[in-house]
């Protein structure tokens, strides 16, 4: 890897990028959701860890450890806030308290289920429903566990 290649470098390519973008459209006048911008960014970090390609979390505990501790620190947050979204979306279902069947995995393994979704990416999480769950959990479609990343 060159240099220049560095993970570190195109996690500050992506905040360039949003900074730029959003004085741009300040300058213009036109507003701008701060809170938006700062998900997009965060979002585009997990894009670019790609979790999906190997569920390493070693590697990916590597790439993070080029970053200022306060940027893991909001990863980390994010992460867990997203995680805590999809609990509270989607315990009733998991524990089978919605008429459905259930979400049939333990513990343990409900809570490395709603990370990998995270771990994902933007587009997956948002497209997640109990049927997509069910199957995941049913097929063994999802890694332990992506919070391992941010220990």
């Amino acid at each position: 890897m060159f240099a220049w290649d560095s993970p570190g470098k195109k996690y500050r390519k992506i905040h360039r990028n949003i900074f730029i973008y959003n004085r741009c459209f300040l300058y213009l006048g036109i507003p701008i959701n701060k809170q938006d911008m700062e998900e997009q960014v965060l979002w585009k970090m997990i894009e670019v860890l790609n979790w999906k390609r190997d569920h390493s979390y070693k590697r990916i505990k590597d790439e993070l450890s080029v970053l200022e501790p306060d940027t893991v620190i909001e990863l980390t947050q994010f992460v867990n806030k997203k995680v805590k979204e999809l609990h509270k979306k989607y315990e009733a279902a998991w524990l089978g308290n919605d008429g459905g069947p259930g979400i049939d995995v333990g513990d343990d393994s409900w809570g490395d289920l709603i990370h990998d979704v995270v771990g994902r990416g933007e587009t997956f999480y948002n497209s997640i429903t109990t049927e997509k769950l069910r199957e995941m959990a049913d097929n063994y479609d999802f890694e332990e566990s992506f919070c391992y990343c941010f220990l």
